[in-house]
């Protein structure tokens, strides 16, 4: 399942992820933050999102479509 990140929740979640020392490629060498950074872009593509993230679904549930996740959400 492909959640639509907003701006400001991918905002908030770049600022996060930058605080890790391995996600900046400082322990392992690889550069987390720019793939992860690519890969929402990747994944809003196919569901017509600016940025996605993706998320395991139980069989059947695909044809459920979610925009909001947080705070006053509603199914």
């Amino acid at each position: 399942m492909f959640v639509e990140l907003s701006e400001e929740a991918y905002e908030l979640w770049s600022q996060a992820i930058t605080g890790y020392a391995y996600a900046r490629g400082e322990t392992y060498g690889f550069p987390y933050v720019d793939y992860y950074r690519a890969l929402t872009i990747v994944r809003g593509a196919p569901a017509g999102f600016g940025r996605a993230q993706a998320f395991a679904a139980p069989k059947g549930s695909r044809r459920l479509r979610t925009k909001y996740f947080g705070k006053g959400a509603s199914a």
